[in-house]
């Protein structure tokens, strides 16, 4: 019998993430390249598309990917080839691991579609943590993942804009 492989960092907290298993959350490590995601998870398809993140709308790229367990794709984003965080829409959580992460750093207002849901947005910013909620029935609407950062870092740089616009139409 051969002994097993070590697994990277990175692919240790891919695991953790699969498992949605976020009270053993510590983030992803810095150093996670997409050449390990794409080792542990099947990208969808081979299309890019570019976004901004954070309040300073930094330029980043995405690709969709297939994660057992997530009933949505879920997209990771990358600058370069390193990965910079995941997200993943209305993600199913094991009842007491929400909880099993205590109090956030922070509850920020976000927008939902066009909808303002007010402290809403759960944020460990040194766990690499957010969570978006329904802040009027706790329901868990997205989730985002990344490496652990500041506070400040995470708003100016990660921070995942769930709005949507409504098109004008002219003609």
């Amino acid at each position: 019998m051969e002994p097993a492989t070590p697994r990277s960092h990175c692919q240790q907290a891919l695991a953790i993430f699969a498992e949605r298993v976020f009270s053993r959350w510590q983030g992803l490590p810095a150093g996670c390249v997409l050449a390990d995601v794409f080792a542990q998870f099947e990208r969808l398809n081979e299309g890019v598309g570019a976004g901004t993140l954070g309040e300073a709308r930094e330029e980043a790229q995405f690709t969709m990917l297939r994660v057992p367990g997530y009933a949505q794709p879920v997209r990771v984003w990358f600058r370069g080839v390193q990965v910079v965080l995941l997200d993943a829409e209305y993600p199913e959580i094991a009842p007491g691991e929400i909880e099993a992460l205590g109090e956030p750093a922070v509850r920020l207002d976000y927008t939902w579609g066009r909808l303002q849901l007010e402290g809403g947005q759960h944020v460990w910013p040194d766990r690499g943590l957010a969570l978006f909620v329904n802040p009027d029935n706790g329901a868990l609407i997205h989730l985002s993942a990344f490496t652990p950062t500041s506070l400040e870092h995470y708003a100016q740089s990660l921070m995942l804009g769930l709005r949507t616009e409504r098109l004008r139409h002219s003609g």
